[in-house]
């Protein structure tokens, strides 16, 4: 949409493409919250984080049940941080009445005959479940544990309203006919991590404005392997941008794949090296690989320092083991590029290129 702002801009008022009002840079962890929130989709709550808790009150959560849920997995990740006794107590207490209260309160949304009468008893559970938590808060407080006090006092409002991941619309009453009017027509807007959707961020790097050579794409999906990329050539499909040939028969060796394939671009379209972080080069066989997978899946718990270091180390030979087809896959694209350049740029970028080929050449990674 060629519509672009600094990122220290994010968050900032705009209007019809007018900064209004400058507010300060966010910090890192800030902007990871809000670009990287998964809480922002009503209907990706219900569907990957109330099945995680929720399976016992039926297959349509309430509000109320979504509220649970999330102050429940709160609580599990306090507890981890902590061996305090007294702070446990707190805690686990805690956890019992709110269960208390969801399960009455679900007990009481099954004897109602209204869709009026089934909100006003989720509301009601809402208010029992925000009390109690703020209950809690002063139990914290008098007993001086004020760091955890402090997290869940912030909770009930987010919770109530379920904004996660909204900011300033630097986008708002654009003039620009060709940005949707959905995107124009609200000052707040939320991001949501584009993860869910595609866990590689191929669309960026697809057609024209980018014009990019060749992408190399490992890939640490919790999904099935070559997911990403059929998801990426549907993409490319849909929206008319150039993508290298993907043959459907590669999709057999879903379950146990190489370390590495090349997709060879042959003229706008970019070519991709792909490479799946387990593979036939570091797991005897598919059931060890799935193994793997399960072992440090999405909703693994903190990472000690041996299983952070495994990973890392895996990581690292996937890459040194296919260091040649490396090197030679970007020595194509340059060749590409320079067919494609004026002689002046050519010269710059075989320069260039030679440099950075003898520094990849003589690196072990």
């Amino acid at each position: 949409m060629d519509w672009f702002i600094k990122t220290a801009h994010l968050g900032s008022r705009f209007r019809a493409g007018q900064l209004v009002e400058e507010k300060p840079e966010m910090d890192v962890v800030k902007l990871q919250g809000i670009c990287g929130s998964a809480l922002a989709d009503w209907q990706t709550i219900i569907h990957h984080l109330f099945p995680l808790r929720g399976a016992e009150f039926g297959d349509i959560p309430t509000q109320a049940h979504l509220i649970y849920v999330a102050i429940d997995h709160i609580l599990n990740l306090i507890k981890r941080t902590t061996t305090d006794p007294e702070l446990l107590a707190i805690l686990e207490k805690l956890q019992e009445k709110l269960k208390e209260i969801i399960e009455s309160g679900h007990m009481n949304l099954l004897k109602t005959s209204s869709l009026e009468e089934g909100k006003t008893v989720s509301q009601e559970n809402i208010t029992l479940l925000i009390e109690e938590l703020e209950l809690c808060c002063q139990n914290l407080q008098s007993v001086n544990h004020s760091n955890f006090n402090f997290l869940l006092k912030l909770l009930p409002p987010l919770l109530i309203k379920w904004e996660w991941g909204n900011t300033n619309n630097f986008l708002y009453c654009s003039h620009d006919a060709t940005i949707p009017s959905t995107l124009r027509s609200k000052e707040i807007f939320y991001l949501i991590d584009a993860g869910l959707w595609m866990n590689v961020p191929y669309p960026p790097f697809l057609g024209a404005k980018r014009d990019i050579d060749l992408i190399i794409a490992p890939d640490f999906s919790a999904g099935e392997v070559f997911e990403t990329l059929t998801l990426a050539k549907k993409y490319a499909l849909d929206k008319g941008k150039p993508f290298p040939e993907i043959d459907d028969q590669i999709k057999k060796e879903k379950d146990w794949p190489k370390d590495c394939y090349v997709f060879e671009g042959k003229e706008k379209e970019p070519t991709i090296v792909y490479m799946p972080l387990f593979n036939r080069a570091n797991c005897r066989d598919a059931k060890e690989l799935q193994a793997k997978m399960e072992e440090f899946c999405t909703f693994q718990r903190p990472y000690n320092n041996d299983m952070m270091n495994e990973l890392l180390d895996i990581a690292r030979d996937n890459i040194k083991r296919n260091k040649t087809i490396l090197v030679q896959e970007m020595k194509k694209a340059i060749q590409r590029r320079s067919r494609r350049s004026s002689t002046h740029i050519r010269v710059e970028m075989s320069l260039v290129a030679n440099v950075f080929l003898k520094v990849m050449d003589a690196t072990v990674i």
